[in-house]
């Protein structure tokens, strides 16, 4: 009769294998038993030292069971939180309907959604131990990120936004998702251009998009749209219509894919943010005429960006000298807005068209203007 002598071994950050007695000496026949407790490194080392030893002098059935349950335990390990395809699919879907409705939602009801189902990733991630199902995991975690740093921007954080871009372009970078990577580059920009930011460091972050972004990719598209705005509020009219002719060419070659959804850059979004840039430089013709061009390719239940083309429309009327219809336009637009997508990002398009009216008028329909902005409540 063999004694046998208990010994434990662990393997990872605390998985325990189980109690396992080396019977004999000679041959080293080992028997596995399973239990829970832990070990020290000591005996963890002791065990696999008796193993050796007994293979070195004879195999044995009971030696190589045990040498393949270190296999099975380990492989175990790697699978730990694998994830049904089904589940994976489930959570895809998940992201993709919060990408579907930034363009419909309020932000701060979506965010709330955002958070609870990015939560609930992060601890799916926690407890995988699946480098497929993992990667699967980071690349959703990423652009659950990447939704919150818009919303979160759209909110007025823009510091706080650009942190989440950069966790989502860090998942990007994990996932070895090259496209978004480039994306989120060109995404925080935009950023860049809010809340009165000057457009410099915009246009430094354009130029890292562009060079990450492959032809077919949207961020290489977005990049000289970008740096067209952050040109156009420095002045230098060459080089923001130089940007936006670049744009113009670039969309040519983008994929399907590469114009859909928050992630993709469709032709409305471009027309949009041209003429931004062209009211920006004072070009009222122009923009006036890519205004009205976005505005016709959004579908109607999409509210935050046609918002955003009328008071830039108001913008670029008061520019044009014609302050009484301007205001009128950029108050019937902030009160014609539900409630529910009040917001600083609002403020801040509406302000900046109320900065460039000239300072001799303070007629009545700019105070108008000024009471419809006033009745706007971002708390």
């Amino acid at each position: 009769m063999h004694e046998q002598r208990p010994v434990s071994l662990a393997i990872g950050d605390g998985a325990v294998i189980g109690k396992i007695a080396i019977v004999g000496t000679a041959l080293g026949d080992v028997v596995v038993e399973r239990a829970d407790g832990d070990e020290t490194e000591m005996n963890r080392r002791q065990l696999l030292r008796r193993i050796s030893s007994g293979l070195g002098l004879g195999v044995s059935v009971a030696s190589i069971e045990a040498v393949d349950s270190l296999r099975t335990v380990a492989e175990a390990t790697i699978e730990r939180g694998a994830l049904s395809p089904q589940v994976l699919d489930s959570w895809e879907h998940r992201i993709n309907e919060h990408v579907h409705d930034y363009a419909t939602r309020p932000a701060r009801e979506l965010l709330q959604d955002l958070i609870i189902d990015f939560s609930d990733l992060q601890a799916l991630l926690d407890r995988c131990r699946s480098p497929r199902t993992g990667k699967i995991l980071v690349h959703l975690l990423g652009r659950a990120a990447a939704v919150i740093a818009v919303v979160i921007d759209d909110l007025g954080a823009t510091r706080t936004a650009r942190s989440w871009m950069r966790t989502a372009r860090t998942a990007a970078v994990e996932a070895g998702d090259r496209p978004h990577v480039a994306w989120t580059l060109a995404r925080e920009a935009f950023f860049l251009l809010h809340y009165g930011h000057s457009g410099r460091s915009a246009l430094e972050m354009s130029r890292a998009a562009t060079a990450a972004a492959r032809v077919t990719w949207s961020a290489r598209v977005m990049a000289p749209t970008v740096a067209a705005r952050a040109h156009a509020r420095r002045g230098a009219t060459h080089e923001a219509i130089a940007a936006l002719d670049e744009a113009d060419r670039a969309f040519e070659h983008l994929g399907a894919e590469a114009t859909q959804g928050l992630f993709g850059w469709s032709y409305r979004q471009m027309t949009f943010s041209a003429g931004k840039a062209l009211t920006t430089l004072g070009e009222t013709r122009r923009a006036l005429a890519a205004q009205d061009r976005a505005l016709a390719l959004f579908p109607a239940e999409e509210v935050l960006d046609p918002a955003l083309i009328r008071l830039d429309r108001a913008q670029a009327l008061i520019r044009a000298g014609d302050v009484t219809e301007g205001c009128r336009f950029g108050a019937d637009t902030l009160r014609g807005l539900p409630p529910a997508f009040h917001s600083p990002l609002i403020v801040s398009w509406a302000e900046e068209a109320l900065s460039v009216v000239p300072r001799v008028r303070r007629g009545v329909e700019v105070a108008d203007f000024r009471a419809a902005l006033a009745g706007v409540s971002v708390g």
